[in-house]
């Protein structure tokens, strides 16, 4: 449905621009094969009709070829699945056996890209910015999110995209504030922002653009060209190397002048980072971390929102695989049940104590404001402190229990300085590589404005 309200859009556009330039007048369409009509001809080839890219993208064959960009597959029904049906069909993916995925370089089923393994080579820098802002969705969504609800929606305009918060994907239970999921979508901007600068673009960002709603969280414009800068380029290509980590990390230190420079950028989006540098306030911050552990867990109601969100099979898009917290393989298909029904705080207090206490750095992102502006500013710091560790080859994973428990939070706040709020608390360190969380594809998560009817 996605794909095809998008060749929807992607057609209007194109015929407005056509009637822009030719007096309000649209292409001709006899069928007569001359080159003035919107495509000559058929769109298709041979005695199936398959469609044919070829006379849709030649200026001889169709008159709107000059407004479609390189790659007018607008024509084409998404649920078409014979040849030709997919731009990428290298990197396209269909549900096989169990669930499994696998590459097939032929007569794909459905076309979904993966954004963790997308080129950049297949950015459409001669396309219209329509395109471009789709095509740069799909490293805004490698941001974290928690318990991998990826809480986000956009919709594409000509030179701009609105980015909604999808509160049908919040946590009423951990996140009854939305603070959380507001610091996701931050994230998302952020990556935009990295993605335009890699690929040569200004680009300017609103946060809060219209007061009368509250779920268009910001609106992010394309701008003109502009130069890459090298710190541009390192960000870019931490983008699909940043994965949550929560495996033990190694006890070597990380450079004092790495802590400084994320400290650095931290600031730089009105933000703070506080490292607990002294094993006393390690400590202490582990101590909390167990003990919010328990006390969620100890919340039936906290158990059945994770267990919603927990994923037994492999494949799926969102969510936490069940082996995460510790469930046997022979009992993953019984996870999410066994998270619903028994409280498992003592072990996960454990055990998330130990990760704590054996991390090289623990520290805590925060903000002076604790608004949903302050909050969108925390989650572009924490991508940026995120991704500028990821440079230098360091994990991080989130240990954000005691915020997100309300008794809690204060203590956190003290142990950082006692000056603003916590908003993250972090485990630094390196560590194995590990596998990244799923990724819903981009085009699941547009939506359309209608007005007056119309889509």
């Amino acid at each position: 449905m996605a794909g095809c309200l998008n060749n929807l859009r992607q057609l209007s556009q194109a015929l407005g621009q056509f009637a822009e330039d030719h007096d309000g007048w649209f292409p001709k369409n006899p069928d007569d094969g001359a080159p003035s009509n919107w495509i000559g001809g058929g769109a298709g080839i041979g005695s199936v009709q398959e469609f044919n890219p070829k006379l849709t993208a030649k200026p001889e064959t169709s008159a709107l070829a000059g407004y479609l960009g390189p790659r007018p597959d607008g024509f084409r029904c998404p649920a078409d699945t014979r040849s030709g049906g997919c731009r990428h069909p290298h990197r396209c993916e269909k549900a096989g056996a169990g669930g499994q995925t696998a590459l097939h370089p032929q007569r794909p089923t459905r076309c979904r890209m993966n954004p963790w393994h997308v080129s950049a080579e297949d950015f459409p820098a001669d396309g219209y910015a329509s395109d471009q802002l789709e095509f740069l969705l799909h490293y805004a969504v490698l941001a974290p999110s928690n318990h991998n609800t990826q809480p986000w929606l956009f919709r594409i305009g000509v030179a701009d995209l609105a980015v909604y918060a999808d509160r049908r994907r919040a946590l009423r239970v951990v996140d009854p504030l939305d603070r959380e999921l507001t610091l996701s979508v931050g994230a998302v901007v952020f990556n935009l922002r990295v993605t335009a600068e890699y690929f040569g673009h200004h680009y300017q960002v609103e946060l809060h653009p219209d007061p009368a709603d509250p779920n268009l969280l910001a609106r992010f414009h394309l701008g003109l060209r502009a130069d890459t800068g090298a710190e541009d380029v390192l960000l870019f290509h931490a983008l699909q190397r940043r994965h949550t980590n929560r495996q033990p990390f190694l006890p070597d230190p990380l450079p004092a002048e790495l802590l400084a420079r994320l400290q650095e950028v931290a600031a730089r989006e009105g933000a703070w980072l506080g490292v607990f540098e002294d094993e006393a306030r390690r400590q202490a911050a582990a101590d909390l971390v167990a003990q919010a552990e328990r006390l969620q867990w100890a919340n039936p109601q906290f158990r059945r929102e994770l267990a919603q969100w927990v994923r037994s099979k492999p494949g799926a898009a969102d969510g936490l695989p069940v082996h995460d917290f510790g469930v046997q393989d022979w009992l993953a298909f019984a996870g999410p049940a066994i998270i619903r029904t028994f409280n498992r705080g003592d072990g996960q207090a454990a055990r998330d104590r130990e990760l704590a206490t054996h991390s090289p750095v623990l520290a805590v992102l925060g903000t002076e404001q604790d608004t949903p502006t302050a909050w969108l500013q925390a989650g572009q710091a924490l991508q940026h402190v995120l991704l500028a560790a990821r440079a230098e080859e360091v994990w991080a994973s989130f240990l954000c229990q005691p915020i997100e428990v309300p008794e809690l939070r204060p203590a956190v706040a003290d142990l950082a300085g006692g000056t603003g709020h916590p908003q993250v608390l972090l485990r630094l360190g390196y560590g194995p590589e590990v596998p990244p969380a799923p990724r819903r594809s981009p085009r699941e998560m547009l939506i359309i404005q209608r007005h007056h009817g119309h889509a």
